[in-house]
């Protein structure tokens, strides 16, 4: 089986459901960032961390997102940074788990979303397609990068 995730760092891998089912890619992961609510994961073994969000472009879900971003790439950047291989995904791997990835950059690397996108699209180039569905909630985590770096 064929997986399709794509490295956006090292040891930092954005991809979908089929990567998550996909026992050769996953064997070489320490730490899965699942972001949807009921996705199940492939192997309990690894660190397991849940971002229980729907891509529905409901209000509330774009919320519950913001309020998440933080937590998950603080885990995201404490696993990274002890040389743990973290795959982020949801379902179709483009909306979900590239915010999250998005998020990350622009609070560690200090970029802007638009520099996060093009980052993230330049590796993964089907991410927001056709449109950013979080991307309300991505702008206010750029405003509060920014005020906090003032």
């Amino acid at each position: 089986m064929v997986f399709t995730a794509n490295e956006i760092f090292h040891n930092l891998w954005l991809g979908d459901i089929r990567d998550s089912r996909n026992n050769d890619f996953i064997s070489k992961i320490d730490v899965i960032i699942n972001c949807t609510n009921n996705l199940p994961y492939l192997d309990n073994k690894k660190i397991c961390y849940r971002v229980g969000v729907e891509d529905n472009l409901e209000k509330n879900e774009i919320i519950q997102l913001y309020k998440l971003l933080d937590p998950t790439i603080d885990f995201i950047h404490k696993n990274l940074i002890n040389q743990k291989c973290v795959f982020v995904h949801c379902y179709a791997g483009k909306q979900r788990s590239a915010s999250v990835i998005c998020a990350y950059i622009m609070k560690y690397f200090k970029l802007s979303l638009n520099e996060a996108t093009l980052l993230v699209k330049s590796k993964r180039q089907h991410i927001f397609t056709p449109l950013c569905n979080f991307e309300a909630a991505l702008q206010v985590f750029e405003k509060k990068q920014i005020e906090n770096n003032m």
